[in-house]
Order: C-alpha cells, then structure tokens, then sequence
C-alpha cells in the first residue's frame, strides 16, 4: 500500500503511484493473457434433441481439448468473448458469432472461453494513484483452435469487450467487441477511440486532458481484421497507431501513461500506470483493442471478433455480458442406447445367445459383420434379426468357452435420421456373458498342520482338516452323497469328508479321529490320488460337474495319528527289603511315545514314577514287609494315560539273594552262571526259578543257572528264589538273553576269466555244518563282473570281490554271514584283418582303407602312411588314402587297445602307383569324313598301367565306323552323314580312366550331278511354242524348274525317276533365257541339295495362224457369221471382203483363240474374203487368211 506523507509534493506522489504501477503491470498482463498448463475436463454434450447433439462450454480459466466423433465432417459453433471488467462504468461488452465450420472426423477441438478478468487475451487494466483510480481489464476473447494451440491455430474468434475506464468515472465504458473491428473505447463523454476497421482503430486526437471525469483522455481503438487498436492519447503524447503492437510514443508514455501497450495479435493492449487513472484494458480478440487513455483514463476498445473459416456466418457486436462462452452441435451420429442380455452366467450351454440392441435412431445396412466379441470366447457367428430399423435382436452361436462381450463396430451402421454412419466408437453390450463349457478341477490339496492327532485331542487335536483348492468357484452338493478324500490311517482306510467351504474356490474335508487300534499312524498318513465323490458331487457356477477327480496329494509324512498306550505286561516282580522291583514288557505306544508310567497298588489312585522312569524294570519303593501288595502299570503318552496292566501280587521280603550274574549266549551253546547266595534268613537254603522258563534251569544247592543248547534266541526273565529254613524267601531277577549264532564257511577259491567270456553260474561256498539256507551274491565292481541271481557276466578287465550273503532257512536262531572271493578278468587280444591293395593309377582319385578286427571290441582302427611321397592318408578316420605320385605305397593298420582289450599287432600292406593315364582329344581335318568314303583316326594315349582298353564314353559312331577297343582306331566307311559329337575313355588296367573331350566326326553329304537339255537338243525356240526341258540327274529326287531364278509355271518339285525328270516350258519373252533346276535328292541325310549349271537358250519370235469359216452358205442379201480361228494368244481380227474392210467388223477382239463377224452379203457372184490377226504381244507375228467363195443371186419368189 502506498502511504503519502505530509509535505510530499503532489507531483511526486503522482509520480510514485505511476512508477508502482508500472512495476505490477506486466504481471497483471501474465496472470490475464497466458493459458494454464492443465486442460480443463470436458462437459457432457446433451444429445436430448436427437438428431443433434450440443457440448456447451463455459468460462474455467483455462482451455478444453474435446477430440469431435468420429463421422462428424462438420460443426456448428456460437461464441460469445467476454465482457470487459467493469467499475463505475461497464465494461465493453464481447462480440458474438455463430456459424458452420468443416472439420476433420476425431480431430481435437481446443476450446477457449474468455474471462472477464482478461483471461485469453484481455489486456490488463491501467493503475492510478489510489485504487479508486484503477481501470479494468479488458475481456477475453473465445475462440476455437484445431491443429494445435497456438495464435495461428484460431479457425473463429469472438472479440472480448474493454475495460471499463478509472473506477470512480462512470462515464468512461470499455468498447465492445464486434466484427469486422471492435468498438473503441469511451473517453469521458465523447472521446471515444476509433473503431476497429481493417487495420485497427487509431485515436482521436492528442491532448484533451481535464481534471474531471467528464475531461478525460481519449478511449482506445478498437482491434480490426489486420491489426490491433491503438491506446488512447493524453497530454501533449499522440496515441498509439492502429495496427501497431506494444510501447509507442512516451511522453512519459503513450497515452501519458507508463507500461502501455497496444493491441496485438490476439492480444488486447495493457493500460498504463498513471497518477490519475490508468486507461482500461483492451478487449481479447483475433487482434486486440487499444487500452484506454491514462490521467482520468478511459475505457478500452474492443477486440476484433474473426469469422475464418466460417459459412453462414452471423455475428453481433457488443452482446454479451460477463465471462465468455462458446457451443458446439454437431449430428447425433447413430448410438447405441442399450445393448444387454438376460442370459444367467457363467453358462455351459451349447445354444446360441440373444442380445437385445437399441439404437439412438432407426438405422439400416445392419449386418453380421457389424459386429464382433470383445470377449475372448472365438468363433461367434452373428446374427442380426433385421437389417434395419431402432431395435434388432442379435443371435450369437458357435462361440468357444471364455467371455462374450458383443460389441457394435465402429461406423457399422447407417443412421437413417442423421444419415450418418455410427457408433462413433465401438460400442460393448452391458451384460457378459461367461461361457465355460471345462469342468472345474482340484488344483491343490493343502495338508493340515503338521503334529500328531488324536481322539483325545492331546496334542494336536481330534479333527484332521484338509483344504481342497478349486480350479474355480464352485458349489457342492451333499443330498445323496458326500465327497470325500479316501486316506490310508496305519492299515486302515479312513475319509475326510466335505464338511464346509470357506469360499468360492476352497473346500474343507474333515477326518475325525475314533478311538481304535486300527487308526494309528507314525509314518504320516497317506492319501489316495482321486476324490471320491460318494454319491455327490462338485459343480462349477456354470453347472459343469467335476468328473476328473484326479488330485496331487499333499505331503503328509508329518501329519500323525496316535491313540492311548496300550498295557504294559508285568513279566516279574522281586520283591526286596521294603521295595519291588517290577520288570515288565511295554505295550504299544500307539503312535505318542512313552514318556513316562504309574502304578497302582491294591487299586489305590495311580501314581507316576518320579524321577520319570520309562524303562524296565521299575522300583516300587516304601512298602511294607511280608505285606502283600497287587501291582499294575500305567504307561502315559501325549495322548494321556493308556491301558492299565494285568495285576500281579507279590510281597517285599528281608531276605537278599545276591552274586549270581545273567547269563548272554548264542544259540546252540550251554552257558551257566556264577552261583547265587543268599543272606538275611535262616540256612540252609533252597534255590529255584520263578518262574520256571523251559531251557533254563538252576541248581537248587548251589544257586547256578544253566542254558540248554537247544535254548531259542530270546531274551529271559525270571527271578532266583531263595527259600531259608524257616521258608521265607527273598529273590532277584536274572535274565538269559540267547542270540543268534553266525554261520562259518570253507575256504570259497578266487576265479581268473578273459574279457568276453560268457557269464557263468557262481559256485557257492560250502558251509559249516551243513546249514541250510540260501545264497545271494554281490560284486564289488560291477563294471568287472556283473550278478544277476547266481550268474556273473564279465563287464570288463580288472578285479572284482564277490560277497556271498548266506541267509540260514533257521532265520531265528542264525544270523546271516557272508563270506568273499576274487574274480580276476584278463584283456581280451585284438587281430586286424588287413587285405591287400589293389595296384592304383595317379588320378583315379581318392579311396577308403577298410581293414576290420576279430574281437569286435569297437575299437578304433588307425592307419598311417609310410610313404608320404607316394600317398597320403586324410580324412576324420584317416581312412582316404591320396596317390601323389607314381612308386610304391605302404599303409600301416594299427588298433590301440583299452581297459578290456590289449592292443592289435600292426599289419602293413603296399601297392603299387602307375603313372597318371592321359589320352589326347583329336582336332583339325583328320576329323573330316565324307559319306560313302573310308575313313580312319588313330587315339593317341599315354602313361597308365597298361592293357589299356578304349571305349565310346558317349555319343554314337557313324555306321559303318567303328572303334578298335584294343588300339583306339576308328575306321570303317560312313553309310550315314552327319555331325557326330563323341567322346572317348580308356581304361588301364588298373580301372584307372582318361577321356577325351567331346569332339565332333563331321561325315559330310556327296553332290549329286544335274544337267539339262531342251527336246531336240536345240538351243534357241519360239517364243509361245511349248517345249521341254529335260534333267538328267545321279540321285532321284524332286527337281525344281528355273528361268532366270524364277519357278517355271507347272514345273516346281517335279520328281525324278530313273535319274531324269521332264518339264514343259513355253516361253513368254524374246531374248536369251537361263535356265537351272534345283534337285532336292530323296536321300536328303546323304546327298546334298545343288543346282545344275546354267542352260541359255535363245527365244525367237513366235509364228501365229487364223482361219475362217462362215455360218451358212453365202447368197446375197443374206447375213453371214464370219468366225476366224486364231493362235490362242490376245490379238484383233479385221474381216475385209474384196480388200474392203466390212462395215463393224475391224480390230474385233479374240477371244478363246476365236473372233467372229457379221457380214451382209451385197453382192453376188465371185468374191474374196480376208481375215488379219494382229497379237497384241509384239513377239508375235501377225497372220492374215483368205478364201474366195461364191455368192448366189437372191431367189425371188
């Protein structure tokens, strides 16, 4: 706050204010006209009309990104900008504009609504002394941007109001916004800036300052097309140009303020800073108003609303009040409305499903490929009830198991209403259906906690519970039967039974322990691998029923089962001074150990032994002598106390027997004890067992105890009485333990065998005594001998111990004993079988060495050359031997031996290497043949081993040639011509093979003779005058007639016979003629095609005749048909009678050889007719004829 202080100069609290303002404006001009970072969350569009559907945008402080549905290609948009900030006096009110702009389907519309406080673009408002004197900002402008957020991307802009002038001046309102230009600014009561036009609206004026509100500075422009408005002028400062963008004159500035701007791009101009009142802000725009005037400041201009690239376009200026707006409507395309089914799930059906669909409008060209599952059942086929009209039942089959969620496909169908394509998305039914066709399964069993149980419930409890893991949620039906898990108890088949499920997927089976022997298990209980259903059963929610009740059973070796101990038995009691001393055989435990017992005496309560005593015998102690007392044990368990003991009576005494010793022995033998005395009573004394065990008995003066041989393995009880004479007695307990006696044998001897012996039955040892019982045998070393019953196989060389394990049949009383041998198995020899090589030829390439040996042990073969000049050896197994060159070659065959096989005596083979076989390809002429003519050509080969023998490789001789297979000559006379390409090989006789390239025996055709000759052996003739020409030829053939290269009409392939053939040629022409004839021999394989030597002949000129003959006799008056017959060639006939030429009857043309006339007698009497023929071919003569006849007189009558 800026606080005045008396004596301060009211210019320089002017300047102050001024300087503070100044300072915050640029500020005010950030927080106004930059967007946020975030996007605004779209509205909902309301679609309640139908065939359209509006999305209505309002003020947020920052822009909206709406992406337009697919199918949309064009929009209709209203926007209103905002109205300028208001004091006293309101702001500018914002400009308004509507209209259809095309877009792009799915394009993002950014949306911009203006504020009031200047949000997108308005101008901030000027500063004054106090805040009374502040002006307002300008409004934003709305606009509508696609293809990005910048300036540039603005397709429509509806201009912003501006700012309302100083606060406390209610005359000073902002301009409003408009197109073509926003309104200027109110300046007090007439100053108003100019309007925006093309360029932007200028100021007024420069200086019509005052010191009131009715005196103020001029407003600013208003925003135009082109460029934005002008600030408003003060003072002795000129405002701002239109169209020009920030700070201008400064006198201290334009408008007489600090910090002011004018209107720019987009952008309204700031107002400054001035002790009087900063002018108001410019409006928002597609370029800004111009800020008011500072000193009393004035109201902004308007921005420029921008019409783009609208049609039907309308707009109006000034219009709306408060922040912005902005709407789109847009064709409703085709939606859905709802898209479920009633169909239960999860289902197993097999049948198909109906979906019920209801479009936003009547639709057509519904059809299957429409749609598709979002689900992931496959092979749904779909099929729509209709192809058209709002409401279509869809039918679904052949789907898999899995999810159907049918879905309508983008753009599928045709909007009858919108004539639209839609949905604009892909559009899912409501309501999935699970399709699940697999029964469930157990997926686990889960043990119950680990610990022993009992019916007691001590320790771990009476309920065995087992958790049994479903595939999937299922229910369990228990009305006929229930499902239960099959155990093995100690030796007694127990069941868990379903008893609940602790959810969908997991089932409790409980087994309860009863109280019996046969439910005993310290091995852990086992369970089967199925589920016993028993009558009922386990279903999914689709209704599918277990029926694979194969499960994995849990690990369940620590899961126990115990009962109560059952009775120890009493086996002696002594009694002593005050004590008894109580030897007995525990009981079973029953799957809980023995921790400790209690005995009860005369049936008294029980007591337990401390210390805890768990092992016999047990002392009794603090009786009373020569009372007798009835004893029974009790073992105790974690399970409790177990089963009291049978009661046994006895007495303590004060007579001690004492030093005898028990008795340890093995069967068959007789022992006896030191001797036992007794004290304490009256001698003498008498010794005796109690009680008597068969086998044993005691001396009954000196106190000795003695084993019979026959005595079984065992362990004794039983107790020396001593009685004095006075008959009381005392007694102390022996026991006798026999065991069993060990076999002994013979001596078993050591067996030698070689590698790849057969197996052979073991000779057992022999025992001592002639005990009977079995053998079995084991070998040290089953890699040397291997036992299989009483047959041992040879493995391999070395050394192996066998154990004979002897098991007596009198398993009772005998121990088994074993007893060993050695079986030593020596390597087996090795023998190569090694033939011998066949000599070799150098190039006949390489060869493999095959050598075996007869012990069949696999080892490798190894071979090694001696010679290396001569040949070497290659390959993986050093098998392929090369020839390098002509000498002797020297293989070695080696075989290394191995644990079990000693190693082969090497076995050497040699061969022998000829020198390389060639042969030389012939050339030149003495591969030139003719037909019918001998012919011969030598081969020429060299090195090889010899015997070498020729053969034609490939290709065919001429016939009648041949090849010596012996010398390689090829002679004969060719009875074929032809070109005869072959290629020659010899073979040595070490098969070694050399051949030829391919060369060609060219056998050439023989020239037949033609010669020709005219009939008569004349050489020249008439022309027109048919003659022949003869040829006479050495080969028959077909002959072709020639004069002057061209075919003699009639005479072309004429055959030959018996070496000659005849042709009719008339000539056509004067002069010399040449003639030839081509023959074509019937042989054409051997004879070649000539033409004969040329025959010139010399054509002369051709004679012609003509007679005439007459139709009827001849008398006058009569008339007469003259013919004249002719040479048979073109010409004209002219009749004369008397030497006169008759009338119609001259150059009458021939034809057919014949012309005719028609002459009318006039005379009588002697007359001479003539005929001339005249050829119209040159070469011909002319022939005339003559006849006289006698014409008779005309009879009268």
């Amino acid at each position: 706050m800026l606080t005045y202080h008396r004596g301060v100069t009211k210019r320089l609290r002017s300047w102050l204010a001024w300087l503070l303002a100044a300072s915050l404006l640029p500020l005010m001009f950030l927080v106004q006209n930059v967007p946020a970072n975030a996007v605004s969350s779209n509205p909902t569009p309301d679609c309640s009309a139908g065939s359209t559907c509006t999305i209505t945008f309002a003020y947020s402080g920052d822009y909206y990104a709406w992406t337009l549905p697919n199918g949309i290609t064009s929009i209709d948009v209203s926007l209103s900008g905002a109205q300028g900030g208001s004091g006293s006096s309101p702001g500018g009110k914002g400009g308004v504009v509507a209209g259809t702009l095309s877009v792009s389907p799915g394009a993002t519309i950014y949306v911009y609504v203006g504020g009031q406080n200047g949000w997108n673009g308005g101008g901030s408002g000027g500063t004054g002394g106090p805040v009374s004197y502040n002006s307002s900002s300008g409004g934003g402008a709305s606009d509508i941007r696609i293809g990005g957020t910048a300036l540039t991307d603005r397709k429509v802009v509806a201009g912003g109001g501006g700012g309302a002038g100083r606060g406390n001046c209610s005359t000073q309102q902002g301009g409003g916004g408009g197109y073509p230009g926003g309104l200027g600014g109110v300046g007090g009561t007439v100053n108003s800036g100019n309007n925006g036009g093309t360029n932007g609206g200028g100021v007024n004026g420069t200086y019509y300052g005052g010191t009131s509100c009715t005196w103020s500075t001029y407003g600013g422009g208003g925003g135009g097309q082109n460029g934005g408005g002008g600030a408003g002028g003060y003072g002795t400062s000129t405002g701002g140009s239109s169209g020009n963008c920030g700070s201008a004159n400064s006198n201290p500035g334009i408008g007489g303020s600090t910090g002011v701007t004018s209107g720019c791009f987009g952008v309204g101009g700031n107002g400054g800073t001035m002790t009087n009142g900063g002018g108001g802000g410019g409006g928002g725009g597609w370029y800004g108003g111009g800020p008011g005037g500072g000193n009393w400041g004035s109201g902004g201009g308007g921005g420029s609303s921008y019409l783009g690239e609208l049609t039907n376009s309308s707009y109006a200026n000034a219009n709306r009040s408060g922040n912005g707006t902005a709407s789109i409507t847009y064709l409703n395309v085709p939606t859905v409305s709802s898209f479920n089914s009633a169909q239960s799930t999860p289902t197993n059906s097999l049948s198909s499903f109906t979906y019920s669909l209801t479009f936003s409008e009547t639709v057509n060209t519904v059809a299957a490929a429409d749609f598709s599952n979002g689900g992931t059942a496959t092979g749904c086929s779909f099929t729509p009830s209709a192809s058209s009209g709002k409401s279509v039942t869809l039918t679904i089959s052949g789907c898999s198991e899995g999810t159907l969620t049918p879905r309508v496909n983008q753009n599928s169908v045709f909007g009858t209403v919108t004539n639209l394509n839609g949905p604009p998305d892909t559009s899912s039914a409501t309501t999935t259906i699970v399709i699940d066709r697999t029964a469930p399964t157990v997926s686990r069993v889960d043990s119950p906690t680990a610990g022993t149980y009992s019916p007691t419930g001590a320790p771990r409890g009476p309920n065995m519970d087992f958790s049994v893991r479903m595939s999937e949620s299922v229910t369990v039906s228990t009305g006929v039967g229930i499902p239960r898990l099959t155990l093995t108890v100690g030796s007694s088949t127990q069941y868990a039974s379903y008893l609940s499920q602790s959810d969908s997927t997991t089932l409790t089976f409980r087994y309860t322990i009863d109280s019996s022997l046969t439910q005993v298990d310290t091995n852990g209980v086992t369970m089967t691998s199925s589920l016993d259903l028993n009558g009922g059963s386990i279903s999914d929610y689709a209704g599918n029923a277990l029926s694979n009740t194969t499960i994995t059973p849990p690990t369940l070796t620590s899961v126990l089962v115990a009962q109560k101990a059952s009775a120890p038995t009493i086996t002696l009691i002594t009694p002593g001074d005050t004590r008894l001393t109580v030897a007995f055989t525990a009981g079973a435990d029953n799957g809980s150990p023995i921790t400790n017992y209690k005995y009860s005496l005369n049936g008294a309560a029980s007591i337990a032994f401390s210390p805890v005593d768990t092992t016999t015998p047990v002392v009794i102690t603090g009786l009373t002598n020569g009372t007798g007392y009835s004893v029974r044990l009790i073992p105790v368990t974690a399970v409790g106390d177990g089963d009291t003991s049978t009661a046994v009576t006895e007495t303590p005494t004060a007579v001690v027997v004492s030093a005898g010793s028990n008795i340890s022995t093995s069967y068959g033998r007789i022992e006896t004890s030191t001797a036992f005395t007794a004290s304490g009573g009256t001698s003498p004394y008498s010794f005796s067992l109690s009680p008597t065990v068969s086998g044993i008995s005691i001396n009954s003066s000196t106190g000795r105890v003695t084993t019979s041989s026959t005595l079984a393995v065992g362990s004794y009880s039983s107790n020396v009485v001593a009685t004095d004479a006075s008959s009381r007695t005392g007694r102390t307990a022996i026991t006798v333990t026999v065991t069993k006696a060990t076999p002994t044998f013979s001596a078993w001897s050591n067996v030698t065998k070689t590698f790849g012996n057969s197996p052979y039955s073991i000779d057992s040892p022999t025992v001592t005594g002639s005990l009977a019982g079995t053998f079995t045998y084991t070998s040290s070393n089953s890699s040397v001998i291997s036992i299989s019953g009483s047959t041992a196989t040879v493995a391999g060389a070395g050394s192996a111990t066998i154990t004979a394990l002897f098991t007596p049949t009198d398993s009772s009383n005998y121990e088994t004993a074993t007893t060993t041998n050695t079986v030593t198995v020596n390597k087996a020899s090795q023998t190569i079988t090694f033939g011998a090589l066949s000599n070799r030829t150098l190039g006949t390439g390489t060869f493999l060495l095959s050598a075996s040996d007869t012990s069949s042990s696999g080892l490798a073969l190894a071979y090694s050359s001696a010679t290396l000049a001569t040949c070497t050896l290659s390959g993986s197994d050093s098998r392929t031997v090369t020839l390098v060159s002509a000498g002797t070659c020297t293989i070695n065959a080696n075989q290394a031996g191995n644990g079990n096989y000693d190693s082969a005596t090497t076995v050497t083979r040699s061969f022998t290497i000829s020198s390389a076989l060639l042969i030389t390809t012939p050339s030149g002429a003495s591969l030139s043949a003719t037909y019918n003519s001998a012919f011969t050509l030598t081969l020429s080969s060299s090195g090889g081993s010899g015997g070498n023998v020729f053969t034609l490789a490939t290709g065919t001789l001429p016939s009648g040639v041949l090849l010596n297979s012996s010398s390689g000559v090829i002679s004969g006379t060719p009875s074929t011509a032809g070109n005869f390409a072959i290629i020659i090989t010899v073979t040595d006789s070490n098969s070694a093979t050399a051949s030829t390239s391919s060369f060609t025996i060219a056998v050439a055709q023989l020239n037949p003779t033609v010669s020709l000759a005219l009939a008569g052996g004349v050489s020249s003739t008439p022309i027109g005058v048919s003659i022949n020409i003869t040829a006479t030829v050495s080969q028959d053939g077909t002959l072709t007639f020639k004069s002057g290269g061209s075919t003699l009409s009639g005479c072309s392939s004429v055959s030959s016979s018996s070496g000659s053939a005849t042709c009719s040629w008339t000539p056509g022409a004067l002069g010399s003629a040449s003639l030839t004839a081509d023959l074509v021999p019937t042989d054409s394989t051997n004879y070649a095609n000539v033409t004969s030597s040329a025959l010139n002949v010399t054509v002369v000129s051709g004679s012609t005749t003509i007679e005439i003959s007459f139709s009827s006799s001849i008398s006058k008056g009569k008339t007469i048909t003259i013919t004249a017959s002719t040479t048979n060639i073109a010409g004209k006939v002219t009749f004369q009678v008397n030497r006169r030429n008759i009338k119609g009857c001259v150059n009458r043309n021939v034809s057919a050889g014949s012309a005719s006339c028609s002459w009318k007698v006039a005379l009588h009497g002697n007359q001479t007719v003539a005929a001339t023929f005249n050829p119209t071919n040159n070469a011909y003569n002319s022939s005339s004829t003559s006849q006289s006849v006698v014409a008779l007189r005309r009879i009268s009558r």
